[in-house]
């Protein structure tokens, strides 16, 4: 995690530009080490919400249903780690189906 923090911040550069790609694929290894706050991160990337770190770096899927699923699967993760921010939000999402990709808001609906 701090590795993207420091990217972010231009530790590794003279230049003033960091390797967004590089920050990124930090965040990823910080999730997949299940750091709460990285997770989050994703999970607000990938759904298109506000989030802090890494703010200038898009995901790099394009389509809107994708971003969507794997922004609830970074949430989900978050929530099951005890997130309470990410609880709410998948709480909002199963109830109103709001913020659920298609196959999602179906499933929702039984």
């Amino acid at each position: 995690m701090q590795l993207a923090k420091y990217h972010e911040a231009c530790r590794f550069t003279d230049d003033g530009v960091y390797d967004k790609t590089a920050a990124f694929f930090h965040l990823k290894a910080a999730a997949e080490s299940n750091i709460v706050v990285a997770l989050m991160a994703l999970a607000k990337m990938y759904c298109g919400l506000p989030h802090d770190i890494l703010s200038e770096v898009d995901p790099p899927s394009t389509d809107p249903r994708i971003r969507a699923r794997i922004g609830l699967d970074y949430m989900e993760r978050a929530a099951q780690s005890g997130e309470r921010s990410a609880m709410v939000y998948l709480a909002r999402a199963f109830d109103t189906g709001l913020n659920l990709p298609d196959s999602e808001m179906r499933d929702v609906s039984r």
